[in-house]
């Protein structure tokens, strides 16, 4: 796996690798975007510009003094909103570019599906290394449209964002568990083909609240 060296929180630099590069960008802004303060507390981590650095020490001395009930904050996160409570959400809503957030998704859905389907094709068909690598590069210009700054990002990249980041944990793990350079790029495009279908079927549902969020909501 190819390495580079970037700025540390506490050292010169650190190592790291080219997927958890991209993470560190994206949440570089994120945190930009952020009106508040964001600590950085991963002492052998990376740095994020804007970000406060901070020992876990610092963190938890100065942060971390009160202590919450955390399954009944979880539980009341998942009750159905009040009516007040679903009508401030609605009135969101109503500010969002619906129209053009739903024609976003619905080319943002066709695109998924459409890679997914190359994508169970090649691995089906014992495609040559070739064709499964430029099915992995397609996928990967997919995830960089997709979470670069524009309308997508602002309206639903976070719904995709804990899938996609273990799917790319996992396309970095596979050279730790085969060794043929065939194997290594049918078992990442697998790994993509699932990830695709699934977020073609998280768009979906996206899609579905911002046109319908009354009849939508569970």
């Amino acid at each position: 796996m190819q390495t580079l060296r970037v700025r540390g929180n506490l050292r010169d630099w650190v190592v790291t690798n080219r997927t958890w590069e991209g993470f560190r960008r994206h949440y570089t802004r994120d945190v930009a975007a952020y009106p508040g303060t964001v600590v950085n507390a991963t002492e052998g981590g990376a740095y994020i510009e804007g970000t406060r650095v901070l020992s876990l020490r610092e963190a938890i001395d100065q942060f971390a003094g009160d202590t919450f009930p955390v399954a009944e904050q979880i539980l009341e996160s998942l009750r159905r909103p009040s009516p007040d409570e679903a009508e401030k959400y609605l009135d969101w809503l109503r500010s969002v570019r619906i129209p053009e957030t739903i024609a976003c998704l619905e080319s943002k859905i066709e695109e998924a599906e459409r890679l997914a389907g190359d994508a169970k094709s090649a691995v089906q068909n014992d495609a040559a290394n070739d064709g499964l690598t430029q099915q992995i590069a397609a996928a990967l210009r997919f995830y960089t449209d997709l979470f670069s700054p524009g309308l997508f990002h602002t309206a639903a990249a976070h719904i995709v964002q804990p899938a996609f980041v273990q799917t790319m944990v996992d396309h970095s793990d596979v050279p730790n568990r085969l060794s043929h350079v065939y194997e290594v790029n049918r078992s990442r495009l697998e790994l993509h083909a699932r990830f695709l279908g699934d977020v073609a079927k998280m768009l979906k549902k996206t899609r579905d609240l911002y046109a319908d969020p009354v009849n939508t909501l569970p």
